[in-house]
């Protein structure tokens, strides 16, 4: 039996009021891009999930700076007409920074996507060989709920990204998280776990059938250790 888990309350949301000059349209691009991420918000909410199934990516990105343990959440970053929300991230890595020392965690509402796509994968893993360094990121670690569109081809990737030194995939384990008597890993995602605990939203595209993203994550955990095994 799954513990109770705390009502939720969703965050309030600030009023924002913009100010449109004549002729200038009131949202332009410069709004779309700083639109991708979110550096208020520290957890997912059940919409993210509901948005994954249509393969609208939400990640949240922590970051541990001196490699002693300490996560600190930078925000939640998300797809955008600009990119995916994993390019979004690699921007705002590529501006910063780290003493060499420092680790990166990803989570991902699904997989990075492949050739077909954006090919996140592909560019995840070429930052982690060439340019993480330069940036003094000593690891990234991703995790996803689930595979980009449920293919094959997805855990193909993510099996390549388990490949590269310094940087590991695996299915986000939100059960076994969730029973932890403190925050995961050196940081903090209890409200995101709530969250996901209460969220019995998902949506299978084709089918249209819901499911519970605990039970998901596991069924995914299932089988994407039965492919690297060759089972």
């Amino acid at each position: 039996m799954k513990p109770p888990v705390p009502p939720h309350r969703s965050p309030a949301r600030p009023i924002v009021q913009r100010k449109v000059t004549r002729g200038a349209p009131p949202l332009g691009p410069r709004a779309a891009i700083q639109m991708a991420v979110d550096k208020k918000s520290k957890a997912f909410v059940p919409m993210d999930l509901q948005n994954a199934c249509f393969s609208t990516v939400t990640a949240m990105l922590y970051v541990d700076t001196h490699g002693d343990g300490e996560y600190k959440p930078i925000g939640k970053f998300k797809s955008t007409k600009k990119g995916h929300a994993e390019e979004h991230i690699l921007k705002y890595l590529r501006k910063k920074y780290y003493g060499g020392l420092a680790q990166v965690i990803i989570e991902l509402t699904t997989s990075p996507c492949g050739e077909d796509h954006h090919n996140c994968a592909g560019q995840l893993k070429k930052f982690m060989e060439d340019e993480a360094e330069e940036h003094g990121i000593a690891t990234i670690k991703i995790k996803a709920l689930g595979f980009y569109k449920g293919s094959r081809d997805a855990m193909y990737d993510a099996a390549e990204l388990k490949s590269v030194d310094g940087m590991d995939f695996e299915v986000w384990d939100l059960e076994a998280e969730s029973q932890l008597a403190g925050p995961a890993e050196g940081y903090d995602n209890y409200e995101s776990l709530q969250n996901l605990a209460l969220a019995d939203i998902g949506q299978e595209p084709k089918s249209g059938r819901k499911y519970h993203p605990y039970l998901r994550a596991k069924h995914n955990q299932d089988k994407f250790a039965k492919f690297v095994l060759g089972e």
